[in-house]
């Protein structure tokens, strides 16, 4: 059954009472002057002047209640309209309800902040804030998970509340960190060795995909596309960002492979040829981002030299495909990165030469991005761990960015997280093969 808040003020001359009600998909009718009517999976509020008090009732959000730790009986609303708080009272395991009167044709400011009563403190979980106009007649306002906002982070460590409470971790201990951290993995990706010599072009050319197999032949043949435990290709396809609630998956994947004295990294970005490279800010166009901590340190802050990041643009300065040898070049180190030896590091990218795409019909294909990295330049040892992720810009309309999807990055549950950038823990863990 879909839950819905809905938020109805109704007419009161010279005043109109705040109601703000729950529905319930198949629920009908009701005896008060708010009158529900829901039919299906949709759910509409009518509101009559009988001259009596609105009820008001509020329902948390389902982020919140799909939970695992959060403690529904220790779950309270603080709503305030133009920062008076109106008097909430629990009438169910997880409704409320109150009211209070706002003047007709005035703008008023609605707060609800949901708290949980942890450790002794009042532990802030999600906010709303939204000014609203109402005029002489009845207005509703439906509120779902991505009205809120929920990167509340007490203890400014990189997680939010939530998800702390989520990993078991303390919210207000900034020293407690959640332990789903993709560096604490126990078996770490396996990266082949070519020992034959028959190391990829770096050209953005060559990448080939045997949908019968279900494998990259050809000069990427040798790389591994699988993960830890054997069996998972490496997809770039838990979505960080989006600016439009476009969450379809995209097939973007990486692989690779080494020759004991460079790293060769394959980027395949499902793009249906979309290309966009407006923007000072390399994050805000379509791009790759790469992660590397050279000595697997595994540390929660930038403070290893060999700790790396940087960003390679789709389109160079001039509009054609990147690369690292054109006088156009596009391609920057992280805004908390050590120094990047940009000098040793080689790409090349292919616009729509790579495997055919599963997201259009057209027959478009996939944009390819081929990196080579000097191994003791990023401090990389054969046969030693190191940290790698792999991220992707996606810039479908230009400005800023639309999505961000990761290979090891946790997924966004509600609000956009954008953790490795800032924190290298969240790199998972590699190892160059003998």
């Amino acid at each position: 059954m879909q839950l819905q808040n809905i938020f109805t003020a109704a007419l009161r001359s010279p005043l109109l009472a705040l109601a703000i009600l729950l529905l319930l998909a198949s629920c009908s009718g009701s005896n008060s002057d708010s009158i529900i009517d829901n039919t299906g999976s949709s759910a509409t509020l009518e509101t009559t002047d009988t001259g009596s008090n609105s009820t008001l009732g509020l329902k948390a959000p389902e982020f919140l209640l799909e939970g695992r730790a959060v403690d529904l009986d220790q779950l309270n609303p603080v709503v305030s309209v133009n920062q008076q708080q109106v008097a909430m009272t629990r009438i169910q395991d997880t409704q409320w309800s109150g009211t209070i009167d706002v003047l007709a044709n005035s703008t008023f400011t609605l707060s609800i902040e949901w708290l949980e009563s942890f450790a002794g403190q009042e532990l802030s979980l999600a906010l709303f804030e939204q000014t609203m106009s109402i005029g002489s007649e009845a207005a509703t306002v439906t509120l779902g998970n991505s009205d809120y906002v929920f990167n509340i982070d007490n203890d400014n460590d990189g997680f939010t509340n939530l998800d702390e409470r989520n990993a078991s971790s303390d919210p207000f201990d900034a020293s407690d960190l959640p332990p789903f951290s993709p560096g604490s993995t126990e078996v770490s990706l396996p990266i082949p060795l070519v020992s034959n010599g028959n190391v990829p072009q770096i050209d953005g050319l060559g990448a080939v995909y045997d949908t019968n197999a279900l494998r990259l032949v050809g000069e990427w043949a040798a790389a591994t596309p699988n993960g830890t435990d054997g069996g998972s290709d490496l997809f770039v396809d838990s979505l960080m960002i989006t600016s439009s609630g476009d969450d379809i998956e995209p097939f973007h994947a990486w692989a690779a492979l080494h020759d004991s004295e460079f790293l060769y990294i394959l980027v395949l970005v499902d793009d249906l040829s979309v290309n966009q490279g407006d923007s000072n800010l390399l994050a805000d166009d379509d791009s790759i981002e790469i992660f590397i901590d050279g000595n697997n340190s595994n540390f929660s802050t930038y403070s290893d030299a060999d700790d790396r990041h940087f960003r390679i643009a789709l389109l160079g300065a001039d509009g054609a495909a990147n690369s690292s040898s054109s006088p156009a070049v596009r391609i920057v180190a992280g805004e908390n990165s050590s120094p990047v030896p940009a000098a040793n590091v080689e790409f090349a990218v292919g616009l729509g030469t790579g495997p055919l795409s599963v997201i259009g019909g057209g027959g478009e294909r996939h944009d390819v991005y081929e990196v080579k990295l000097e191994l003791a330049s990023f401090g990389i040892a054969v046969g030693q761990p190191f940290g790698i992720e792999v991220q992707i810009n996606d810039d479908d309309n230009g400005a800023e960015r639309d999505t961000k999807w990761g290979w090891s990055h946790p997924e966004r549950r509600g609000t956009n997280i954008d953790l490795t950038v800032s924190n290298p823990s969240f790199m998972d863990t590699a190892q160059l093969q003998n």
